[in-house]
C-alpha cells in the first residue's frame, strides 16, 4: 500500500514540474515580452578560398553572442545579436593561423510548444586575419565579412523569469579583404549553450 502511495506521489510531483514549465514557457513567450540573452560556443570550421569545402582548410571556432528581443506574436521573437567569433589553426609547429570578426545580425526565433525552436540571422560585420610565428605576428589582413546562419535548439523553463537552451547551428560567412579585395568563405557547424532572461511585457 505505502509503495503505491509513494508512487502516486511522485507522479503527482512529476505532473507538477512539467505544468509549472509549461506555465513559465507561455509566460516567457508570449506577445510584448522582452528578452535579453547570451549563448556561448564552439565548433568546427572550413576557410576556402572558393564555396566548395573541399579547397579548404579547417579550424577551431569559439564564439560569445549576446542578444536582445522582443515577441512579436506568441512565441516569435524577433531581435539584433551581436556575434563575437574567433577560430585556431595550426600550419606547422611553429606558426599558427588565426581569424576574428564581429557582425550585428537581425534574427528570428520561433517556439514549438514543446520548447523546441528554430533560428536564422543575418549579419555583417568585420574582422582581421593574422599569420604568426613563435607569437610575433607575420601577416594581419582587415576585412569584410557577412554571415547567414541556421539552427535548431531546445529551450529549458524551469524558471520565471529565466530559461536555458541548447542551439546547434549551421554558418556560412562571405568575406574580403581590404587590402586585396580577395575572397574567402567560412563554413562553421557549432554548438551553442545559453541563458535568457524575461524582462518584462509591453502592454497586456
Amino acid at each position: 500500500m505505502s509503495m503505491r502511495v509513494w508512487g502516486q506521489s511522485q507522479g503527482a510531483d512529476t505532473s507538477k514540474v512539467f505544468l509549472e514549465e509549461a506555465e513559465m514557457f507561455e509566460f516567457q513567450t508570449k506577445k510584448g515580452s522582452l528578452y535579453a540573452g547570451a549563448v556561448f560556443g564552439v565548433g568546427l570550421g572550413v576557410r576556402s578560398e572558393e564555396l566548395n569545402l573541399s579547397t579548404g582548410s579547417a579550424l577551431g571556432d569559439a564564439m560569445f553572442n549576446p542578444k536582445v528581443g522582443f515577441y512579436v506574436v506568441d512565441r516569435l521573437q524577433a531581435g539584433i545579436s551581436v556575434d563575437m567569433f574567433g577560430s585556431f589553426a595550426s600550419i606547422s609547429y611553429a606558426e599558427s593561423h588565426t581569424l576574428s570578426y564581429y557582425t550585428f545580425n537581425p534574427y528570428v526565433r520561433y517556439y514549438l510548444k514543446s520548447g523546441f525552436f528554430g533560428e536564422t540571422q543575418m549579419g555583417w560585420g568585420r574582422g582581421s586575419e593574422q599569420v604568426l610565428n613563435d607569437n610575433e605576428i607575420l601577416v594581419k589582413s582587415p576585412f569584410e565579412i557577412q554571415h547567414f546562419s541556421v539552427g535548431a535548439g531546445l529551450g529549458n523553463f524551469w524558471f520565471k523569469q529565466l530559461s536555458l537552451e541548447l542551439l546547434l547551428r549551421y554558418t556560412l560567412s562571405s568575406g574580403e579583404f581590404e587590402d586585396t579585395g580577395q575572397h574567402f568563405f567560412i563554413h562553421n557547424l557549432s554548438m551553442t549553450a545559453g541563458i535568457g532572461l524575461h524582462l518584462g511585457r509591453i502592454g497586456k
